[in-house]
């Protein structure tokens, strides 16, 4: 979703209120990569049942000129299993935990706001870093990434969400406690907005 927030903002034809696009944009463009990285290619390929059409442009982008390297995440082992047959290739698959102790998670969510600003060229700050500091518990990095990269997107679109009048501040309690609901709804204006 990042990636669609910044083109969203810094199309090259439309710099809008930024004066430059972010030099990573134009360097992912530009350079000659060879690997690719798909991040829950289960999420993906889930929607609208695009698992052949991934799986044939996958198929495409490894046999290619560019022989690119292909790395997926996913939790769906069934996927892997089905692609590596598809391909006629052998896989590895490398297992990692995906819970971060209490004591890290607040080092996770500050790592992610780093690497954004430093990649995408921003200056995001963490509006949630307070709540973060105040859990006490083991967290799924995929709970603390989606939160963090709804937060940060809605700052680069200035997205809220208004009810009864008022915006609705995530910065408060932490959201796994309370706003479950309008978080989700902080998201999906943040995607709509990225995608239209």
């Amino acid at each position: 979703m990042i990636g669609q927030v910044l083109h969203a903002i810094f199309p090259f034809s439309n710099f809008r209120t930024y004066k430059c696009v972010p030099k990573s944009l134009i360097e992912c463009r530009q350079a000659a990569r060879k690997i690719i990285i798909f991040d829950d290619l289960d999420i993906i390929s889930n929607q609208n049942n695009m698992e052949e059409v991934i799986f044939d442009q996958l198929r495409q982008l490894a046999r290619s000129l560019g022989r690119y390297k292909i790395i997926m995440s996913t939790r769906n082992r069934r996927l892997l299993e089905r692609y590596s047959k598809v391909m006629g290739i052998t896989s590895m698959v490398i297992p990692v935990s995906g819970v971060i102790p209490a004591d890290n998670v607040n080092t996770v969510v500050q790592g992610f706001y780093d690497w954004c600003n430093l990649h995408y060229g921003t200056e995001a700050q963490s509006p949630c870093m307070s709540r973060f500091s105040k859990l006490d518990q083991d967290m799924p990095i995929d709970r603390i990434i989606y939160a963090c990269e709804t937060l940060y997107c809605s700052e680069l679109l200035k997205t809220h969400l208004r009810f009864n009048g008022k915006t609705k501040n995530f910065t408060g309690a932490p959201f796994t406690y309370e706003f479950p609901d309008h978080f989700s709804d902080l998201r999906h204006k943040v995607e709509h907005k990225a995608f239209s």
